[in-house]
């Protein structure tokens, strides 16, 4: 992905290992309350960018049969991830999954139709603005003439007020990503020209929001 982070996790594949397993319990610390604080099954398919070895997107298929889904990441993870949950998650879950591997800074997976969702859980912060704007144009190529839904699950700060909380979180990104956590009127900056309106900000039980973009 072209960051510090990730380019060391490229070159150190049992480090690799021990950041997907980390993301796995971060899953597992949360809980599924995801599944209930946005209506997934208002969607076809589910594209999870950033999804590491699809813990979530293979909860949302569970409580939605109805629903496909694509876990996309850097291709380490998804070598792992094509295989982890044969025999642990059952056969009709993991055939409406697919795995595919490839560069969020480079390209993004195609959008099928206007009811497809768009997923970035904890991306964002791990980025500079600079690849944000450059991951929302790869995203705006995605869609094309397609107008699916973007689902942003990342902090929100307070425009004036200090949490703690977030501001350390706001630090890790920095130290580690080059990235940072936002404000409400940052977002906006951000996505200001970038070809997607922002519908909501939803509030879910997490540290967390939810923005909910839509294809202009």
């Amino acid at each position: 992905m072209g960051l510090i982070l990730f380019s060391y996790m490229d070159a150190h594949p049992t480090f690799d290992r021990l950041f997907a397993q980390a993301m796995d319990s971060v899953e597992n610390l949360t809980g599924t309350a995801f599944l209930d604080d946005f209506n997934w099954g208002a969607f076809q398919r589910v594209i999870d960018v950033g999804g590491s070895r699809g813990h979530k997107a293979l909860s949302i298929l569970k409580a939605h049969p109805h629903l496909r889904a694509v876990v996309f990441d850097r291709p380490q993870v998804i070598a792992e991830a094509s295989t982890a949950w044969q025999g642990k998650v059952a056969a009709d879950v993991l055939e409406r999954v697919t795995f595919q591997a490839g560069d969020i800074l480079e390209s993004i997976p195609s959008a099928d139709s206007d009811e497809d969702v768009y997923a970035f859980s904890a991306i964002f912060h791990g980025l500079s603005d600079a690849d944000s704007r450059r991951l929302l144009l790869n995203l705006k190529h995605a869609c094309g003439e397609k107008r699916p839904w973007v689902l942003i699950g990342d902090a929100v700060l307070a425009e004036m007020q200090v949490d703690s909380t977030l501001a350390s979180f706001d630090m890790q990104m920095l130290i580690g990503t080059a990235g940072r956590e936002r404000t409400l009127s940052e977002w906006q900056q951000l996505l200001a020209g970038s070809g997607f309106t922002l519908v909501k900000v939803l509030d879910v039980r997490t540290f967390a929001k939810c923005l909910v973009l839509r294809r202009e």
